[in-house]
């Protein structure tokens, strides 16, 4: 567990220094897996809320190489998930970057997963620590440079008859900057 705890800040690290200026706060959303198996073994929608870097796309660019970290987890009905997925891409801003007001933006954003998770009861249970990658597509917008409200598919790696792609709805708000 120490191992994982340290993977985990060193990629957070990676994932904060590239950012051109760090805004912290919460994050809450709600994602739901596309695959029926799924939903059937860990539920259909997963409520979830943290705490941490939240990126404004901040900058006048029409366009920038944008981060995302994501941590998902779920418990439920004896089974349990978890997927780290930092991730990278273009974000393309679609409106007025300099607009004090809502700017929409879409980002298209790949990088590598690690996944960590027990499904079924018995002898049909499987459990497994598998690395994999995260493709994902988001289409959001800014509020007026403090938050940004979002809508997200990922498609992931595919595990032991185990479809784990889903959409999310999130929205996140930031309380200060460094």
């Amino acid at each position: 567990m120490i191992k994982l705890n340290l993977s985990v800040l060193f990629v957070a690290a990676l994932v904060v220094s590239a950012q051109a200026e760090l805004r912290i706060g919460p994050k809450v959303g709600a994602f739901q897996p596309t695959a029926k198996k799924t939903r059937d073994a860990l539920g259909s929608t997963w409520f979830g809320f943290g705490f941490g870097p939240v990126d404004t796309r901040g900058s006048t660019e029409r366009s920038q190489i944008g981060s995302d970290f994501r941590v998902l987890t779920r418990n439920s009905r004896g089974n349990r998930f978890l997927m780290i997925s930092p991730s990278y891409g273009p974000t393309i801003t679609l409106g007025d970057p300099n607009s004090q007001g809502a700017v929409p933006y879409v980002a298209f954003r790949v990088g590598p997963s690690y996944f960590d998770y027990g499904i079924g009861t018995g002898a049909a249970r499987v459990s497994k620590k598998r690395l994999g990658y995260n493709l994902n597509m988001e289409l959001g917008a800014t509020l007026s440079n403090a938050g940004r409200l979002a809508l997200r598919y990922d498609r992931v790696s595919r595990f032991d008859g185990y479809n784990f792609d889903g959409l999310s709805l999130e929205f996140m708000f930031s309380i200060g900057r460094f």
